[in-house]
């Protein structure tokens, strides 16, 4: 009969190549502790320390702008024309997941980063990097849980993504930063939702050109749109705007 389960221990390596027309056009990599897959339900689980990192086409041109070939603390490169999306999400904890529904949660001390990329093998390292030298398009989530999962798009054959963080949840880029009780990002409208729960409230800093000052901002629901810099909020509870 056929393999219904899969069962890894230890380190586990996992390193997936997309082509097209022979030319490869995506790459997948994660690293963690002993995977076990039912091929069956498509449910997966491993353990952390660990992570997943991607690197495919950016339809649209979502993330059109900086682009560094190594992200180092300086000036980033710019362009025009960037082709591809890089997206790497570390955990400690563990990785819970469904391969049918190409989705994945991530537990513990979980931090997220989405950047532009002009090439399908550049390497990104932003490990060393504060969030001021960050490329102008990039952003950092950071939460405790941390859900990942592609979005069908009706024009493409590929898919968009969406992240959900939960639990202590933070974004941090060069144009705004903040927290809130969970935060949402549409890749395919590049849009951060940071919303509050029950009594909580939401804490915003934010600037409208990078050479400008932040004003803080605290209410119950924000959307930010990251092509624009356009941010929309609700019921805000106060308001410090920057001499």
């Amino acid at each position: 009969g056929s393999i219904e389960r899969i069962e890894c221990h230890s380190a586990v390596v996992v390193a997936i190549e997309q082509f097209t027309d022979g030319v490869t056009t995506a790459r997948h990599n994660a690293e963690f502790t002993d995977l076990s897959v039912n091929l069956k339900t498509g449910d997966f689980k491993a353990l952390g320390r660990g992570f997943l990192s991607s690197t495919s086409p950016d339809h649209n041109g979502q993330l059109q702008g900086s682009s560094p070939a190594i992200a180092r603390a300086n000036t980033p490169a710019q362009t025009h024309e960037t082709a591809f999306v890089f997206m790497k999400a570390d955990f400690i904890g563990e990785i819970n997941g469904n391969l049918h529904r190409q989705e994945a949660t991530l537990s513990q001390h979980v931090e997220a980063v989405v950047s532009p990329a002009r090439r399908v093998d550049e390497k990104i390292n932003f490990d060393r990097i504060a969030t001021a030298q960050l490329p102008e398009r990039a952003g950092i989530l950071a939460a405790e849980q941390l859900t990942i999962s592609a979005v069908p798009l009706a024009d493409s054959a590929s898919d968009s993504f969406a992240i959900v963080a939960r639990q202590n949840a933070r974004l941090e880029s060069q144009t705004i930063s903040g927290t809130a009780d969970v935060i949402t990002y549409d890749h395919s409208k590049e849009q951060f939702i940071l919303r509050a729960e029950g009594r909580g409230t939401v804490s915003v800093n934010h600037r409208a050109s990078l050479d400008g000052q932040f004003n803080k901002l605290v209410g119950k629901r924000f959307e930010y749109y990251r092509r624009t810099n356009q941010l929309n909020a609700e019921q805000i509870r106060s308001l410090d705007v920057a001499e």
